[in-house]
């Protein structure tokens, strides 16, 4: 008789049972589980994972040398991150928060993105020219396309397949690309450095904040056409959109704030102070939450976003820059 057969006739049913109830109720805390974060640490070479329900680090990876771009596409159970120093997009598994492999891209890889109806992610090169797209089933880079001169950030946008990359060359664009034909699509002006951008699905208008101007960007993808600017706070880098309330989140890098942005009349709800060196605001909408990084501060503002305030700030690696949500 098999070692497993007899194993199992050994066993009395009313015991397999229990382990089998026990199992499902450790399946299903595994589900219901607390959300995390994934805090790429541009100054230490590491990734900080965060437990949401208690707003603290519980372990830390070790990815490359310049972690900048994060990603998650939680259906993989997967985190992208780009590191700028050498261009390899680093794969962490989150069941195990350990590293899977690392694709090399060449260059200096930046900004990172996902589409989760195709499981590709898209990178961009960090001040350059090309945007790479990597199968997630197979960890290997599909094509890179030469769509811009200086670029900066990408979002997807997956119901009008598309992806919206800002670039500072030529003035400033934004550069508009086909997913289904991998081909640039058309750009769109947008001067004075345009850097961080999000998307609003409810509305289908993409937000682009604007460093040397202090101001963000309202572009109609329908028509590709900027609406209307909005002044924030001092050099806005990144950008988070929270649909269900009609809000964006603006990180303003030189104030040390985060400007509220009322999406239904674009006006100004208020200003959070924050740490030092705010570089993003990652919305995680299900906890009515928004997670900022503060560069010089190595800490993660958590913004409660029903009351627009500070509840706690959490203590990370050094410069972080980026956080993706494990819901």
């Amino acid at each position: 008789m098999a070692l497993r057969s007899f194993l199992r006739s050994a066993i009395p049913l009313g015991f397999v049972a229990l382990l089998a109830l026990a199992a499902s109720r450790q399946q299903v805390a595994k589900l219901v589980g607390p959300a995390r974060l994934y805090v790429s640490n541009f100054g230490s070479g590491t990734v900080s994972v965060i437990n949401t329900a208690t707003n603290s680090v519980f372990t830390t990876i070790g990815v490359g040398f310049r972690p900048a771009g994060i990603a998650a596409l939680p259906s993989l159970h997967r985190v992208y991150v780009a590191d700028f120093a050498d261009g390899r997009l680093f794969v962490i598994n989150t069941d195990k928060n350990s590293l899977i492999t690392a694709v090399t891209l060449g260059g200096s890889s930046g900004s990172v993105d996902v589409d989760p109806t195709t499981n590709r992610v898209y990178v961009v090169d960090a001040d350059g020219t090309d945007l790479h797209i990597v199968d997630a089933a197979i960890n290997r880079e599909i094509t890179a396309v030469t769509i811009g001169i200086q670029l900066q950030d990408v979002v997807v946008f997956p119901a009008a397949s598309r992806c919206y990359v800002t670039d500072f060359g030529g003035g400033g664009f934004v550069r508009v690309f086909d997913l289904a034909s991998n081909t640039l699509v058309t750009s769109i002006p947008v001067a004075n450095e345009p850097h961080g951008v999000a998307i609003d699905p409810a509305t289908s208008l993409l937000y682009v904040t604007r460093l040397a101007d202090d101001s963000v960007d309202v572009i109609d993808t329908t028509t590709d056409t900027v609406t209307t600017n909005l002044v924030v706070g001092r050099m806005p880098q990144g950008i988070g959109v929270h649909s269900a309330i009609s809000r964006a989140y603006v990180a303003n890098e030189t104030d040390g704030t985060v400007t509220v942005v009322n999406l239904t009349d674009n006006s100004t709800l208020t200003t959070i102070a924050v740490g030092t060196a705010p570089q993003w605001a990652t919305v995680f909408a299900a906890a009515n939450r928004t997670y900022v990084p503060n560069q010089d501060s190595g800490t993660v503002s958590v913004i409660n976003t029903r009351r627009n305030a500070v509840v706690t700030s959490i203590p990370v690696g050094t410069n972080p820059v980026r956080i993706a949500v494990v819901p």
